[in-house]
């Protein structure tokens, strides 16, 4: 059986949509698209895709 981890930050979206982070399946990592937000969630420069990267 391949072990299966997931990881997450517990930031708004995470738990409300079943969203991970990443996650690692046997010895393959798959990154998910990321947000900007700051240490409590918040989401920062909504609207600015320039700033956000």
């Amino acid at each position: 059986m391949t072990a299966i981890d997931f990881y997450s930050h517990d930031v708004s979206g995470e738990k409300e949509f079943g969203f991970a982070q990443a996650i690692k399946v046997g010895d393959t990592i798959y990154v998910s698209g990321q947000l900007s937000h700051d240490e409590q969630g918040n989401f920062l420069y909504p609207g600015d895709f320039d700033a956000q990267l």
